[in-house]
């Protein structure tokens, strides 16, 4: 394809993007929204990295055979960033030892709430730094501890003012409330806290 062709081809898809006259491309991805302003950003952005890798990092051969339909590459557009696709991140791993988002120092939670806040946060960072998705495999064992701290805490509470009840039954009766609220609120955060410059939601997997 000659440099003028290539050129108008690339102002056309741009025009598709402006227009939202492409529903496949403007919804291609199911956690943006395509017609938002950081959703456009990101479409042209993804525009351009797929022509900067098909124009200047494929062998000759493979970049016909992408123009010609043989092959499709999986998340061509962040070819050239050189970062890596989906994670499995160690959860229980950053709760214990705290992280660092890049803005601030996290240190390790003392109750079921701040656990599943900072998981969010966890997510929501990762997926900032790379494509794909970001999975947690050992949810449940990784939260388990704060679960205890946060049981101790009700104990500690309730022995404090005396509570005239089975204190290790209201103990574990405040503490699956708590549990109910902190998963209550990590699957709102995780639908509405967006990554990528304000244009998607995180992309994640619980096990």
């Amino acid at each position: 394809m000659e440099k003028e062709q290539v050129y108008t081809k690339l102002i056309d898809d741009f025009k598709e993007i402006v227009r939202s006259t492409n529903h496949d491309l403007i919804q291609e991805n199911a956690n943006v929204d395509g017609k938002s302003p950081m959703g456009m950003m990101g479409l042209f952005a993804s525009t351009v990295g797929k022509f900067y890798c098909k124009e200047n990092l494929l062998s000759d051969d493979v970049k016909q055979a992408y123009v010609d339909g043989y092959i499709h590459i999986h998340d061509m557009n962040y070819y050239a960033s050189g970062t890596t696709t989906c994670c499995q991140i160690p959860l229980g791993k950053l709760l214990k030892n705290g992280f660092d988002t890049g803005h601030g120092h996290m240190r390790e939670p003392n109750s079921i709430m701040s656990a599943m806040a900072l998981a969010s946060i966890v997510m929501q960072s990762n997926q900032n730094q790379q494509h794909g998705g970001q999975a947690f495999a050992n949810f449940d064992f990784d939260l388990a501890p704060y679960v205890t701290k946060t049981f101790q805490k009700n104990t500690a509470l309730l022995e404090s003012v005396n509570a005239n009840c089975d204190i290790e039954a209201k103990a574990w009766e405040m503490t699956e409330r708590d549990v109910y609220q902190a998963c209550e609120a990590f699957i709102h955060n995780s639908n509405s806290m967006h990554s990528r410059g304000g244009g998607q939601v995180p992309f994640i997997s619980v096990n």
